[in-house]
């Protein structure tokens, strides 16, 4: 088992509050050092609080040359690199491309500097953009470069991928690549994977389309990050994380949302959805896939990281990666249980 301090960046974030608050709670002999641009707002936070044995280092993956010889840094044994700019804009690409490319082979170069293990957080997104419900990506997939050549978020985690490996093989570095789908849950305090949620809720979404979405529990896909962190063997490059396939309407459903709760607005149930020849144009606009049949019962999915884990669609079932292919139960949270509960963290702070 790795032991020792570990870097992470995009510490601030979504993932990155997860990542720090199970790195602390797991055991004393992890040490974690937060890469924060902000101390005044990491410490505006009031979960970062109890957070006694992360050491916060100001600086970016973009500009390094200010942190990257940091004391702190010393005897480091592995870097989660979570920073990235998530904008899905077609405007102003520049720093985009520059956090997401850029700042991952600087992130590769540390791990070099430091010689350690490097986790490198992708997206499902470089490899399972579909036209069709039925279609599927597993590790080995290729790039969907076609599907995605517009979508500059997209296209820039193609490119951080491919560099990265490349990077990572020339210097000698272990780099592992997990690509997580959409991640829902508790604890988003900056409202980033959580907006559409609560603009759906508020009466501010005035349609749905009859497309489907891949999504996971932010929680799962932090215990597959420590996982593949600490694993004493030589993990594989890469893992995808998917826990449920359903659906956009039933990630919004109304069975999670009291109608007569007068905090989200109105009666979520009421929106319209759109016919599938409508929402076909804007679904090759957005990426989002159109399902053509109508069908809106939901396929429920494992959470799986498995080196063939798009291959393996065990119902109801919950796993977490071993290099050898091996299967380990480490939660069992249906979509259900993930959307009830990422409702109940919304309504106790909105």
């Amino acid at each position: 088992m790795i032991e020792g301090s570990f870097l992470v960046t995009g510490a601030t974030g979504f993932l990155g509050r997860h990542v720090l608050t199970a790195l602390h709670a797991a055991s004393e002999s992890y040490q974690a050092v937060a890469l924060v641009r902000d101390g005044d707002t990491w410490n505006s936070y009031d979960w970062t609080r109890s957070l006694h044995r992360v050491e916060t280092l100001r600086g970016s993956v973009t500009e390094t040359a200010s942190w990257t010889f940091d004391e702190r840094l010393n005897g480091l044994s592995g870097i989660f690199h979570l920073a990235a700019v998530v904008r899905h804009s077609r405007v102003d690409t520049a720093e985009l491309y520059r956090t997401n490319v850029d700042g991952t082979l600087n992130m590769v170069r540390l791990a070099a500097d430091h010689d350690c293990r490097m986790i490198f957080v992708s997206t499902t997104g470089t490899v399972a953009c579909f036209r069709s419900q039925d279609s599927k990506a597993d590790e080995n997939a290729p790039f969907c470069e076609s599907e995605v050549s517009s979508w500059p978020y997209y296209h820039s985690k193609i490119q951080a991928e491919r560099q990265a490996m490349q990077l990572a093989e020339e210097l000698g570095v272990q780099l592992v690549i997990i690509r997580p789908p959409a991640l829902l849950g508790p604890g988003d305090h900056r409202f980033r994977s959580t907006s559409n949620i609560l603009r759906f809720l508020q009466g501010k979404l005035p349609f749905l389309i009859r497309g489907g979405i891949h999504f996971a529990d932010v929680r799962d896909a932090t215990k597959a990050l420590l996982r593949a962190m600490i694993l004493t063997e030589v993990p594989r490059p890469v893992y995808v994380v998917v826990h449920a396939s359903c659906p956009c309407a039933m990630v919004l459903s109304p069975n999670f949302v009291p109608k007569t709760d007068a905090r989200w607005g109105g009666d979520p149930d009421a929106r319209t959805h759109l016919l599938y020849r409508l929402s076909e144009p804007l679904a090759e606009t957005t990426l989002i896939d159109p399902c053509p049949s109508g069908n809106e019962t939901p396929e429920i999915l494992a959470f799986r990281v498995h080196p063939n884990g798009a291959a393996r669609d065990v119902q109801r079932a919950a796993n977490l990666l071993q290099p050898s292919g091996g299967w380990h139960d480490v939660a069992k949270r249906l979509p259900d249980e993930v959307a009830q509960r990422m409702w109940e963290w919304l309504a106790s702070v909105r």
